[in-house]
C-alpha cells in the first residue's frame, strides 16, 4: 500500500543534522531541510567532524555509498575484460587519428597449424590500419592481449608470435599489443617482453598511464627519468608506438 518508501539519510556537512531524501529525489545535489545548504551527495561520504574551540570533539559517520559497474560491463562474468579492450581501441583512435579509417574486431579465437600441429590462440582485438598518409600505401594488422590485472603468460605471447609470423608470410605487416590496466607489467612480464625485443619484435605496450591520459601519457616516467626523451614525439603508426614502448619500458 506504499506505506514504506525507499530513500537515503545524509548528514549535512554544514549543520551536521541528518536529512532523509526520498529515492525519487536523489540527484547530484541535495538541500538540507534544516539550514537549506546545498551539497553534493559525494560531500557527505566521509565522517563529519564536530569542532569546538578549535578541537575535534566528535566525529559522526557520514553516508556510506556503494558503487558498481553499470550495464553490460557490470554483469558478474567476463565482461569486465572488455574495459581494457575498449580503452585500447579508444587510445589508438585518438593517437593515430583513425576514425573512419580503421576496421577492428574483438575477442577472436584463432586456429592455425605449425609444423603439422594444429593449434589454438586467442586475440582480444584485431585492428586493421588502412590509413593512407605520410607515403604509406599498404595496411597493417594489430593483435594482442588486453587484461586488467591478470598475468600475461609466456605461452600466450608465444602463440601470438606464431600467429604474427603466419600473417606476415602473406606479406602483411603484423604488430603485437599487450595491455595491463591494473598494476602495470610485472617483472616476469617485462622479462618476456625483453625476449621479444631481443628477437626483433617490438610490441605496443599500454598501461593505465597511457590509456587514462591524453597529451602527456608518459608524465610519470618523465618525473623519474630526467633524460627521458621519446624516440618519436608524435607517433601516428603502430611501429612508432612500438618504438616508444620499447624505450619507455626499457626493453632494448
Amino acid at each position: 500500500h506504499n506505506l514504506i518508501q525507499a530513500g537515503v539519510e545524509v548528514r549535512c556537512p554544514k549543520c551536521s543534522l541528518k536529512t532523509w531524501i526520498n529515492l525519487k529525489a536523489v540527484d547530484d545535489m541535495y538541500t538540507c531541510e534544516f539550514c537549506q545548504e546545498k551539497s553534493r551527495f559525494v560531500d557527505v561520504v566521509e565522517p563529519v567532524s564536530i569542532v569546538k574551540d578549535g578541537n575535534e570533539v566528535k566525529k559522526i559517520d557520514g553516508t556510506r555509498w556503494y558503487y558498481r559497474l553499470t550495464g553490460l560491463i557490470g554483469k558478474k562474468d567476463k565482461q569486465q575484460g572488455a574495459i581494457p579492450v575498449i580503452l585500447t581501441l579508444q587510445h589508438l583512435a585518438n593517437r593515430m587519428h583513425t576514425y573512419g579509417e580503421a576496421i577492428h574486431s574483438t575477442a577472436l579465437a584463432l586456429k592455425y597449424e605449425k609444423n603439422g600441429e594444429k593449434k589454438d590462440a586467442e586475440t582480444d582485438l584485431v585492428v586493421f590500419d588502412m590509413e593512407h598518409r605520410m607515403g604509406k600505401d599498404d595496411f597493417e594488422i594489430l593483435i594482442g592481449e588486453c587484461k586488467t590485472g591478470q598475468p600475461i603468460t609466456r605461452a600466450q605471447i608465444d602463440r601470438l608470435v606464431e600467429v604474427k609470423e603466419l600473417i606476415e608470410k602473406s606479406g602483411i605487416k603484423c604488430h603485437l599489443v599487450f595491455v595491463k590496466t591494473k598494476g602495470g607489467f610485472s617483472s616476469s612480464e617485462i622479462g618476456h617482453l625483453k625476449r621479444l625485443v631481443a628477437a626483433g619484435i617490438k610490441p605496443l605496450l599500454f598501461t593505465s598511464n597511457e590509456l587514462e591520459r591524453w597529451g602527456d601519457e608518459y608524465k610519470n616516467f618523465k618525473a623519474s627519468r630526467p633524460d627521458f626523451r621519446l624516440p618519436v614525439e608524435h607517433p601516428f603508426t603502430f611501429g612508432e608506438l612500438a618504438e616508444n614502448a620499447a624505450y619507455v619500458y626499457q626493453l632494448n
